[in-house]
């Protein structure tokens, strides 16, 4: 769960850190990107200046990590990992100051069993999976969109 006003406390407490000022900041979004929703982003948006980067995210197909009270495991699919990339590359055009995303990451794990993480493009023997068509599509579109213009 997303907690808007820890979002707003730890800004305002690293800013008081900074000589300068940030022109670019930059969020991991899974949470957005997984729930589908645009709840961080906003919260970001509303609490900074400048630019957003959205790192290290794309569309979860299987995770374990953590331990006792904070383990989290569950195991999302790759049609839902599909449907959260293109849902997190759709903010950026929702969000005009976002400016770069980083999907987060290419491969599958070698072994899925011990995985603790599976956001990956491609599966163990590098063939496409949903998520990956679903980011080519995307480029493809935005690609037709900046030669239009």
């Amino acid at each position: 769960m997303l907690d808007i006003s820890n979002l707003r406390s730890w800004v305002r407490r690293y800013r008081r850190h900074l000589t300068v000022r940030p022109k670019i900041w930059s969020m991991h979004n899974y949470h957005d990107a997984n729930g589908l929703t645009a709840k961080g982003v906003r919260a970001m948006l509303g609490v900074v200046k400048g630019r957003i980067w959205l790192t290290e995210a794309g569309g979860l197909v299987r995770i374990n990590v953590g331990s006792g009270r904070y383990k989290v495991k569950r195991n999302y699919g790759t049609r839902h990992a599909a449907l959260a990339t293109r849902h997190l590359l759709d903010l950026s055009r929702r969000f005009k100051r976002i400016e770069r995303i980083y999907v987060y990451n290419w491969n599958a794990p070698a072994n899925p069993r011990t995985a603790t993480w599976d956001s990956g493009l491609v599966d163990q023997r590098l063939r496409p999976r949903p998520a990956y068509w679903a980011l080519r599509s995307w480029l493809e579109h935005a690609r037709r969109r900046h030669l239009a213009r």
